[in-house]
């Protein structure tokens, strides 16, 4: 039952992280463009692609878990912005960086 309720709140956090980083973007963070969406490789495309198995796996390496792409955007970063709140969920429980910034 706590993890349950654990979980459910974490899943609450990271809806209100994915809401807060998109009204951020309007004004001034950049999400991925469709072209930095298809192009993303490694974690970036995992977070995308909600690959929970990849995800869990790169959480062995917190290098890989907060790599950046070329603007500066996490892992978590690009789920955020693709509303993928599974993956989001699977980055924090993983340890992704909450206080990473990008290039904004």
């Amino acid at each position: 039952m706590i993890a349950r309720n654990m979980k459910s709140g974490l899943r609450h956090f990271v809806a209100a992280f994915a809401l807060l980083l998109g009204s951020a973007a309007a004004q001034a963070q950049v999400a991925p463009s469709d072209t930095e969406f298809a192009a993303y490789k490694g974690l970036h495309k995992a977070a995308a692609a909600v690959d929970i198995a990849a995800i869990r796996q790169a959480g062995k390496n917190r290098t890989q878990l907060n790599a950046r792409d070329g603007y500066g955007r996490t892992p978590l970063m690009v789920a955020a912005y693709a509303k993928r709140i599974d993956a989001a969920t699977a980055l924090i429980v993983a340890g992704a960086d909450l206080d990473a910034l990008d290039s904004d």
